[in-house]
Order: C-alpha cells, then sequence, then structure tokens
C-alpha cells in the first residue's frame, strides 16, 4: 500500500521501443499497460 508514480505518454513505434528498454532497465518489474491509438485529436493552448 505505498504511493507510486504514474506516466501516461503517447509515443510512436520508434520512441515505444526506447521507452520500454528504458522502463525495463530502471524497473524490470514495473506494471505496464499498452493501447493500441487510431486517432489523436490535439488543440494547443493559446
Amino acid at each position: 500500500m505505498t504511493q507510486k508514480k504514474e506516466i501516461i505518454t503517447i509515443v510512436d513505434k520508434h520512441e515505444y521501443r526506447k521507452l520500454m528498454d528504458y522502463v525495463k532497465k530502471v524497473d524490470p518489474k514495473a506494471f505496464v499497460t499498452v493501447y493500441a491509438v487510431n486517432e489523436i485529436r490535439y488543440q494547443p493552448k493559446i
């Protein structure tokens, strides 16, 4: 029952591999959930 940090990010295939390599190196037992994203809608804040 300890506090954990959660990271939510969207990456392309190349970045995904780099991210998974990093996570495996930093915490091999990390819990990772992966979703396939078909569309992203983004409107920058002005």
